[in-house]
């Protein structure tokens, strides 16, 4: 039983949630922070509950990763998150993560469509816009404070 100091009840039920805040890297040599809340990681890349995490960390020795945390070191996954100005203004923010999956497929589809084996991407710092260079064209994708991403062809 648990003392609900805002409404001043005994509570019987509580569900167990958690987030995680990855530091993701790629090839190069950025990395950024991605918070990932248990309604997006839960069941869509990850397969456990807040419950069997815990359950795992009861196991171990609690200042032991998880193992299930521990075997995302290394792996490869697609995100979509929300990009905020504050995300544009400053390379410390973390990024707000809706949808995330390790599907190989989709993952590999992604980067069939988006991506060439010889491009490259390239930030501005205080500018809200990325540019993709891709077999020579240049695209420059726009992104906006609503964290709406638009193309735009130079």
């Amino acid at each position: 039983m648990f003392d609900c100091l805002q409404c001043n009840r005994n509570v019987t039920e509580v569900l167990a949630k958690f987030k995680l805040v990855l530091l993701v890297t790629d090839d190069s040599t950025e990395e950024a922070k991605f918070l990932i809340f248990d309604n997006i990681a839960y069941p869509n890349f990850l397969n456990k509950t807040a419950d069997e995490l815990a359950e795992e960390v009861a196991e171990d020795d609690d200042s032991v990763l998880p193992r299930t945390l521990n075997d995302l070191i290394g792996k490869t996954l697609l995100f979509k998150m929300g990009v905020t100005s504050k995300n544009l203004k400053s390379r410390k923010s973390t990024f707000i993560v809706d949808i995330v999956t390790d599907d190989e497929v989709i993952i590999e589809q992604f980067l069939t469509q988006n991506l060439s084996k010889d491009a490259t991407i390239s930030y501005a710092d205080d500018a809200s816009q990325c540019s993709i260079m891709k077999n020579g064209n240049n695209k420059r994708l726009g992104v906006m404070d609503d964290g709406v991403v638009n193309k735009r062809r130079h």
